[in-house]
């Protein structure tokens, strides 16, 4: 005779990913959960949905930036080709001495203002992009936040042991509630070393009495 325990053999020690209050507690003890199904807790509620649709418009407006930078480069690059045409136009009247040097050089200074503008339209479309990168990155990790702080039961079972209630601040990593699978059970005992050399694996015999009732035996 040893004694031992019955064990679940599949639990979860449910956690959240991000820190936070506990705005919603869905479940008590003694509750059945369906694994991915049923949701458990969530974290910081208001404060991660503002998050998200605050990282949703500031992507909007990013890409609308995006937009208006494109549709100057284009009016800056049409410009700089027509200054371009127009100059190499009065350079050729200039060899033939058609135009006067005021109206070449004021000619050079229109076609010099036409590429500076081109280049800053250009640089302007790079920043633009740039900040519409950032804020759909940021948006990236808002919506992960927003789907994290809602989280659902790992594996099918019941609520053995809730760590915490609703309104409570959490850490991510640490558990708030327990889930209990008692599907398979795992019996764990201890013998003698006396009794060693009489246990072989797959042929051995053992009889379970759990709170005074015979389970039978098991290989």
């Amino acid at each position: 005779i040893a004694q031992g325990n019955v064990l679940a053999k599949n639990t979860a020690m449910v956690a959240p990913e991000i820190g936070g209050v506990i705005t919603d507690m869905f479940v008590q003890e003694g509750d059945a959960v369906k694994a991915k199904e049923t949701p458990l807790f969530q974290i910081d509620k208001v404060a991660v949905t503002q998050a998200y649709e605050i990282a949703l418009q500031d992507s909007k407006l990013a890409a609308c930036g995006l937009k208006d930078a494109e549709a100057q480069l284009a009016a800056a690059q049409a410009q700089h080709d027509k200054a371009k045409l127009d100059y190499e136009r009065f350079m050729r009247l200039r060899e033939q001495q058609a135009i006067t040097p005021d109206a070449m050089e004021q000619m050079e200074a229109g076609y010099t203002v036409a590429k500076a503008q081109l280049e800053r339209a250009s640089a302007g479309v790079t920043l633009r992009a740039e900040q519409a990168k950032q804020a759909e990155a940021a948006l990236v990790i808002a919506k992960k936040h927003l789907d994290d702080s809602l989280v659902f039961s790992p594996i099918d079972g019941w609520i053995s042991l809730r760590l915490k209630k609703q309104g409570e601040f959490i850490g991510a990593g640490n558990p708030v509630v327990k889930v209990t699978n008692t599907q398979l059970l795992e019996v764990s005992a201890f013998l003698p070393g006396e009794y060693y050399p009489r246990v072989k694996t797959g042929e051995t015999r053992m009889r379970i009495h759990v709170s005074g009732i015979d389970l039978g035996a098991l290989p």
